[in-house]
């Protein structure tokens, strides 16, 4: 793979996961709080502490720790997985209508996507882990 397509690899993915994992959740969660969502927002709050993982695996990367390899692939599959477990919360959402709960539904598709092909992007470097 040339320098320059994996430069610009690697800067979509940054760019993508600004997006789906700070910006659009941050959004999300001051809108369902000013809306008095509960579900949505018990949603956004656990999707929040489960992606602190990302930034633990920052960190890690930072004293180039071999473990944040392992944990920011860990996060990847832990995202999609905390939002879509919590039958509870999903009958709870399904019930709600509006552009909130529109929202709500396309970043959980768009982060579960993006979570899954940057999953398997990480693949190849696990082994450096």
């Amino acid at each position: 793979m040339s320098p320059d397509l994996l430069r610009s690899l690697v800067w979509t993915d940054y760019r993508l996961a600004l997006v789906f994992g700070v910006l659009m959740p941050l959004v999300l969660l001051v809108w369902s709080i000013v809306k008095k969502a509960q579900p949505i927002s018990h949603l956004l709050w656990i999707y929040w502490r489960v992606s602190s993982l990302v930034v633990i695996s920052v960190y890690l990367l930072i004293d180039r720790n071999p473990l944040g390899l392992a944990m920011g692939f860990a996060s990847l599959i832990l995202i999609p997985l905390s939002l879509w477990f919590w039958v509870d919360l999903n009958e709870e959402i399904e019930d709600r209508r509006g552009p909130l709960k529109l929202a709500v539904s396309c970043w959980r598709w768009a982060t579960t996507t993006y979570c899954i092909l940057s999953a398997f992007g990480h693949l190849p470097y696990l082994k450096c882990a």
